[in-house]
């Protein structure tokens, strides 16, 4: 994890969820899937499913070796972009509408279910009618610290969820503006 102060906020550049079966694995697949293709017995439509899914492994793939999660805390927002090669979206959220920020449990990984979406994120948070997860890539020590560093600079309670000002951040509760 790595943390870059900019102006107005902080952003912390997080690694993907890394699987080492997965990493091997992948490759093996897409060549399974291009062989297959290849052979020239699919018709158009299985063409395009296989030419879908070896896309699909190879994003994947890539995002397992060089993808990455930035965080960015600034100017009252959270945003979240997720990336291979820099290409990617970025979400952002009113950190005034955040509730509940909390620690997820390791999620369980087994032959037949092995997820590597930012879905299974470590550090959550209520925002609206759903649930945001993020630092899917980051073990237990590295998520708590990242949590703890979040609630102490910028959200005042984990079940409030009002912002707190802190490192010169924009970032204020809705309680000082009264």
């Amino acid at each position: 994890m790595r943390v870059e102060q900019i102006e107005g906020g902080v952003r912390y550049a997080l690694p993907p969820r890394r699987d080492g079966v997965q990493i091997v694995a992948w490759p093996f697949m897409v060549a399974l899937l291009v062989l297959y293709g290849v052979q020239g017995t699919l018709t158009l439509a299985g063409t395009l499913i296989v030419m879908a899914l070896t896309a699909s492994f190879v994003i994947g793939w890539l995002n397992e070796i060089i993808g990455k999660e930035l965080v960015t805390i600034s100017a009252g927002k959270l945003a979240i972009k997720r990336s291979v090669a820099g290409l990617g979206m970025t979400t952002e959220y009113d950190m005034t509408a955040i509730r509940d920020v909390r620690l997820m449990p390791e999620p369980q990984s087994t032959f037949f279910h092995r997820t590597h979406s930012y879905d299974d994120g470590r550090i959550a948070f209520d925002y609206h009618a759903t649930t945001v997860r993020f630092a899917a890539g980051l073990g237990t020590p590295e998520a708590t610290a990242l949590l703890e560093e979040l609630k102490r600079d910028y959200v005042s309670s984990s079940t409030t969820g009002h912002a707190a000002p802190s490192h010169g951040s924009p970032i204020k509760s809705p309680s000082d503006a009264r």
